[in-house]
């Protein structure tokens, strides 16, 4: 009688945690959407009247909210931007002109998204209701931009392009929570981009370090193609002067100071191969 007793309390106190559980992630969840709501309302009134002028008009549907396609195709401007400027930035021209690169960049970027930027575009590339679609339209504009701003701006600068980021998807988050479960990920996106903002010296001294064991590797080579150089103009020496040659890293002559040339030469080689 007791371990039925007992086993009817333990019971009742399992169902009373799952019914708690129940609520509370039904609370959270209402918490989420009404947190959304209100996002969502502070984009569009704050936001919209100023990038909608330059974006240009953006209209919803009864799948879509007008916001929601407006944010979206504030992260497609940003897709472009970063495709164009990473492409025209390869071309000797806009390289050493930094106001043309950017003016160009931005100037195509705008005309592509007022022009060719539809909703029907916008919902297809932008706005996918699959976790592979979700991942891919939020990895990819951070990888751009993460590219870009970390190689290219200054501190501050930097620091302001990862705040309009965060922003951005923090937006999509708020503005699609109630159209796809993974919704998350734009807000994980984001947090991510604070991060990185947060940790910018680190990464700049990170980049840094690889930069110049980039350049120390091209010194490397560089020294070693002179160094054979030198071995052809020793051999070269040799065979002219024969007994009269003199050695430049030795004080032998002849033959041997031939022999003790290369022998130091190909040791500063060896040197610089295995550092």
């Amino acid at each position: 009688m007791k371990k039925e007793f007992v086993v009817f309390v333990l019971g009742l106190f399992m169902v009373s945690m799952f019914a708690g559980f129940v609520s509370a992630a039904s609370d959270f969840e209402g918490m989420m959407y009404d947190l959304g709501d209100g996002i969502d309302s502070v984009y569009t009134s704050l936001l919209e009247p100023i990038l909608g002028k330059i974006i240009g008009e953006t209209k919803g549907d009864s799948n879509t909210s007008t916001s929601e396609l407006f944010l979206a195709k504030v992260l497609f401007l940003v897709i472009i931007l970063s495709v164009v400027w990473a492409a025209l930035n390869k071309v000797g021209f806009f390289n050493e002109n930094a106001w043309v690169l950017w003016l160009v960049s931005i100037s195509a970027s705008i005309l592509s998204v007022r022009w060719f930027g539809n909703a029907d575009v916008i919902r297809s590339i932008i706005l996918p209701y699959s976790v592979l679609g979700v991942a891919i339209s939020a990895g990819l504009p951070f990888i751009l931009s993460f590219l870009i701003i970390e190689n290219n701006f200054r501190e501050t600068m930097r620091k302001f392009a990862w705040i309009f980021f965060a922003v951005v998807f923090v937006g999509l988050w708020a503005t699609r929570i109630g159209s796809t479960e993974f919704a998350f990920i734009y807000l994980v996106t984001a947090l991510l981009a604070v991060v990185v903002m947060l940790f910018d010296g680190t990464i700049q001294k990170i980049m840094n370090k690889i930069s110049a064991e980039k350049l120390d590797i091209v010194h490397r080579k560089t020294m070693i193609n002179e160094l054979k150089k030198d071995i052809e103009e020793i051999n070269a020496r040799y065979r002219n002067e024969g007994d009269e040659y003199e050695g430049v890293y030795s004080t032998k002559k002849g033959r041997a100071g031939w022999i003790a040339d290369k022998d130091s030469i190909r040791r500063r080689i060896a040197d610089l191969k295995s550092n």
